[in-house]
């Protein structure tokens, strides 16, 4: 029986950034090595949120008030 793995991961080496996220790219490896997994990476590249400050005013209405 063959195990599907499916990782959604941004912590992944990429071009851009090809030492991050060592860690979970040898362990995607580890399992793909084996004959018994099919594994699947997906790494997702976004851009990070925008700092509230720099947030349209009608965002404001979305955050709550402390």
């Amino acid at each position: 029986m063959t195990l599907r793995l499916l990782s959604l991961s941004t912590l992944y080496p990429a071009s851009v950034r090809p030492g991050f996220g060592r860690f979970v790219a040898r362990q995607m490896e580890a399992l793909a090595a084996r004959p018994d997994w099919d594994v699947t990476v997906i790494n997702p590249i976004g851009l990070p949120p925008l700092p509230a400050a720099l947030m349209p005013h009608s965002y404001d209405r979305c955050v709550p008030s402390r």
